[in-house]
């Protein structure tokens, strides 16, 4: 499950594209973080993602954070 979902502004000037991150949660000691984050569902602004479009781990914690690059004009 996705939680702390944060926006994190447009990716470049002119890309049509924001950021977003959430962070991974629920995962149990013997789940595979990467292979979760990859394959957890997300529903954001009414479209919907099978996984995100990349996910790294916060250094120095357990943490997985998956990220997406959303359509979004106003990144115009």
């Amino acid at each position: 499950m996705w939680n702390n979902i944060r926006e994190e502004g447009c990716t470049v000037r002119g890309s049509g594209l924001r950021r977003v991150k959430a962070k991974l949660e629920n995962l149990h000691p013997d789940d595979d973080a990467q292979v979760m984050c990859k394959s957890t569902p997300f529903d954001f602004r009414g479209e919907h993602f099978e996984g995100p479009m990349s996910c790294a781990k916060s250094w120095g914690r357990s943490q997985m954070f998956g990220y997406w690059y959303i359509r979004d004009d106003k990144c115009r």
